[in-house]
C-alpha cells in the first residue's frame, strides 16, 4: 500500500494506492489468511483468527493515525514487537500532534481500533460519525 499526498491545491488530496493483496468481498465473507503490512494489520489478522471487513476498518484507522502523527499506532523497533504491541497494548495518543487533534477525531480512531472486531465500528458507522459530518 502506498499513500500519496498532493498539496498543490487549496484542498489537498490523499490517495491510497497499490492494492496488490486486495480482494472484493461481501459483508458475510471472512478470511483466515494473515496478509498485509504489519503496522496496519488488525489484531485478529495477526492472531490468525477469522476476520471480516472490520479488519479494513482497523487498517483505515491506522492510515488516519499515521497521517496525523507520522507513525503507525503501535510502532516499534522490530516487526515482531510491532505485531505484539498491536495485539496487547491499548491505543495511545501521545505527542505534539495529538495535542492539536480534536477529541472527535480521537474518539473516531478509538472506536475504529477496538481490539475485539465484533465490538469495532462498522464502515457505515464510521461514515456516520460526527467527526466526518
Amino acid at each position: 500500500m502506498n499513500i500519496l499526498f498532493n498539496n498543490n491545491t487549496s484542498t489537498p488530496k490523499v490517495k491510497i494506492t497499490d492494492f496488490g493483496l486486495a480482494a472484493k468481498i461481501g459483508n458475510k465473507c471472512i478470511s483466515t489468511k494473515a496478509v498485509g503490512t504489519c503496522g496496519f494489520m488488525a489484531p485478529e489478522v495477526i492472531s490468525g483468527e477469522t476476520s471480516d471487513y472490520k479488519a479494513d476498518v482497523w487498517g483505515l484507522a491506522s492510515i488516519l493515525y499515521a497521517l496525523i502523527c507520522g507513525e503507525v499506532p503501535f510502532a516499534a523497533t522490530s516487526l515482531e514487537e510491532t505485531l505484539e504491541k498491536t495485539v496487547l497494548l491499548p491505543l495511545k495518543f501521545e505527542g505534539e500532534a495529538w495535542e492539536q487533534t480534536s477529541q472527535g477525531c480521537k474518539d473516531l480512531l478509538t472506536a475504529m481500533m477496538v481490539k475485539d472486531q465484533s465490538a469495532r465500528m462498522s464502515l457505515s458507522e464510521v461514515f456516520e460519525h460526527e467527526w466526518l459530518a
